[in-house]
Parts: C-alpha cells; sequence; structure tokens
C-alpha cells in the first residue's frame, strides 16, 4: 500500500468516527450504527496489512483518536439508554395511576 494511500485511508477513517460523534450528538443512532459497520469494514481493510514505520506514527495517532472517539459515543450511547429507560418507568408509573384512579 502506498504511502499517500495509507495516509488517506487513515484520514478517512479519523473523519468517520467524527461524522459517528456529529451523530451521536444529534441522537441518530440508526446512522451511528449503520457507520460503526463501515467504520469497522474500513479499519480491517486498513490495517489488513502491517503498516510502515514510516506511516506508524501517524497510524497511533488515528486509532488513538478514534479509540477516545469511540468512547464518547459509548458514554452518549449509555446515557440516551438511561433516558430511555427512565422514560418507560415513568409512562409506567403513570400507566399505574390512571388505572388506580
Amino acid at each position: 500500500m502506498s504511502d499517500n494511500s495509507r495516509q488517506a485511508q487513515l484520514i478517512e477513517l479519523r473523519e468517520g468516527s467524527r461524522r459517528m460523534l456529529a451523530c451521536a450528538k444529534q441522537g441518530d443512532w440508526a446512522t451511528v450504527s449503520r457507520l460503526q459497520v463501515e467504520q469497522h469494514a474500513a479499519a480491517e481493510r486498513i490495517f489488513a496489512e502491517p503498516v510502515d514505520p514510516a506511516d506508524a506514527a501517524q497510524a497511533a495517532a488515528t486509532i488513538k483518536a478514534v479509540i477516545d472517539i469511540n468512547e464518547q459515543i459509548a458514554a452518549m450511547g449509555q446515557a440516551a439508554r438511561d433516558g430511555c429507560l427512565q422514560e418507560a418507568g415513568d409512562q409506567q408509573q403513570r400507566r399505574h395511576a390512571l388505572q388506580q384512579y
């Protein structure tokens, strides 16, 4: 793989993670899920061959950035899930209150 091709792929991998983060911030979890599948496939392709020592620093920085972004997305996903669970519990309490009324 040429240096330029690998570097471009690493940039695109990082940008893909940023797109996922933007969708997560908007609560667009269906798109986050679709992009995650694409990101996984891209990472598999990029790292199917050993990284050239000349690309190692950029590859390491990209991996770190992707992991950091994924952790942010996971935290947002947990918060969204917790919010949904809270809302479901609130609805159940309202139904129970209406049945008692």
